[in-house]
């Protein structure tokens, strides 16, 4: 399980936003993402979602142990 938070100081709280493969978030906030969805995720950039935001300021990606559903 992936915890997806999106924060960008240049927009206000709650403006949504579209990640590609993953749904949207909104400004400030936090999407769980699930072990099928990291997969495709993967399968579509090459790249999981830890590496694909790395060095990202404004997307954090957690790794979250257990269920979480």
């Amino acid at each position: 399980m992936y915890k997806v938070t999106f924060r960008h100081p240049a927009f206000p709280y709650g403006k949504q936003f579209g990640l590609t493969g993953i749904g949207a978030v909104e400004n400030g906030k936090s999407i769980l993402i699930d072990e099928d969805a990291a997969r495709r995720f993967k399968a579509m950039f090459g790249k999981t979602l830890d590496e694909f935001f790395e060095g990202h300021g404004h997307v954090q990606v957690e790794i979250q142990k257990g269920g979480g559903h």
